[in-house]
């Protein structure tokens, strides 16, 4: 994940993360389901140089609660993501294309995502509205309300 501005980013966001092939989470509180790897079946983790980045020690499904635009909310669970203790937040870009999901550029501040089921939308060509990340620092911020079983507000 690279950022281009100075600004670091927080431990607590969820990211769309163009270059990983795995949903990464860093926080097990936020699994709300989880199976922990036997030691010796724990994932190395690889950064594109080749170095060991991290390890994956679990593995589970993720609720995330995503605002939208009017103040309408989107519940979605997504399914395997890796636990690598301390890590960022990060949905993986390819990952949520394989699993149906379109994005849409909007410029000047983000992208959208859709489903490719059919709805209002579907003279257009895209499904329903899914959640909408703002980049921020030049990463993909979702904008999301809680997480997870800890459901924290987000101001």
């Amino acid at each position: 994940m690279a950022v281009i501005s100075g600004d670091t980013p927080s431990k607590d966001s969820w990211y769309i993360d163009c270059a990983t092939a795995s949903h990464i989470c860093g926080d097990r509180q936020k699994f709300v389901r989880y199976k922990q790897y036997a030691k010796r079946e724990a994932r190395e983790i690889r950064d594109f140089a080749g170095r060991v980045a991290g390890k994956a020690i679990g593995y589970g499904d993720v609720r995330l609660r995503l605002r939208l635009p009017g103040g309408h909310r989107n519940e979605v669970i997504v399914r395997n993501f890796l636990h690598v203790d301390g890590a960022h937040n990060s949905l993986s870009q390819s990952r949520l294309m394989d699993q149906g999901l379109w994005t849409v550029p909007v410029n000047g501040y983000g992208i959208k995502k859709y489903d490719k089921s059919p709805a209002e939308d579907s003279a257009r060509g895209r499904g329903s509205f899914v959640g909408i990340a703002h980049q921020i620092g030049g990463l993909f911020q979702l904008d999301v309300k809680v997480a997870g079983n800890r459901y924290r507000a987000r101001e």
